[in-house]
């Protein structure tokens, strides 16, 4: 297997049927090695880049964003001048249609809930079976929230984490908070776009996010639960 580390592999745009992109972050070792291995071997998974830092990782992501159905699986133990956090809040504020799985070994509710927190969409234990290890990234490309490997009194205190910091608003990025404050001043998505020099897809992603956190269903509720917690200001 050729190394690919530090290399980015740029697709056309995805049509239904192409494979799904995956990028690892991660400190070399075995382990990552075999994963990379595991994942190449899927017929509808191809590896397109692997990064050892969370820098690395950024500028890759520019390069190959536009690939089509993209993951990037973000190892929590990552180290440098930025975590695995920085990461993942970075990756959900430039790049929203990206797909952001953390993993780990034995992950504790803790970190898990906090990744969460910033924006990633799921986790997956490294220590988790071959095909529930890809069968998480395929649910992922699907929009469900993955949740792999964890305890199962974990999954419990992951949830009143997600619901204490929902409600206090924290779990809004600033490029999420900014993208309201414009919907709540009556602009459309394509107006967002181009105050905030955004394309009109990537504000759409940022307002189902928004309206995910907050558990509403749509614009209008989610600028009156922002305006409730002085995320926005209304009138």
């Amino acid at each position: 297997m050729s190394d690919q580390r530090g290399k980015g592999v740029a697709r056309p745009s995805g049509s239904r049927g192409s494979p799904i992109v995956v990028v690892i972050v991660d400190r070399p070792s075995v382990v990552s090695r075999g994963l990379s291995m595991v994942i190449a071997a899927e017929p509808d998974m191809e590896i397109a880049a692997e990064a050892a830092s969370a820098d690395e990782a950024m500028a890759l992501i520019g390069r190959i964003r536009q690939a089509g159905q993209v993951v990037v699986i973000v190892g929590l133990g990552l180290i440098g001048d930025h975590d695995a956090l920085w990461l993942v809040r970075s990756l959900r504020d430039q790049y929203p249609t990206v797909r952001v799985l953390c993993s780990g070994t034995r992950g504790e509710a803790a970190s898990v809930s906090r990744a969460l927190l910033v924006g990633a969409d799921g986790y997956i234990d490294k220590e988790a079976l071959t095909e529930r290890f890809v069968g998480g990234i395929r649910s992922s490309i699907a929009g469900e929230v993955v949740l792999e490997g964890l305890p199962e009194n974990a999954l419990g205190a992951i949830a009143n984490a997600m619901d204490s910091q929902a409600g206090s608003g924290r779990v809004v990025t600033e490029r999420q908070r900014s993208v309201l404050a414009l919907a709540a001043q009556g602009l459309t998505a394509r107006q967002i776009a181009s105050r905030l020099g955004l394309s009109e897809r990537t504000v759409t992603t940022h307002l189902d996010h928004i309206y995910r956190k907050l558990g509403v269903s749509g614009r209008v509720a989610a600028i009156s639960e922002g305006a409730r917690l002085g995320l926005v200001a209304v009138g």
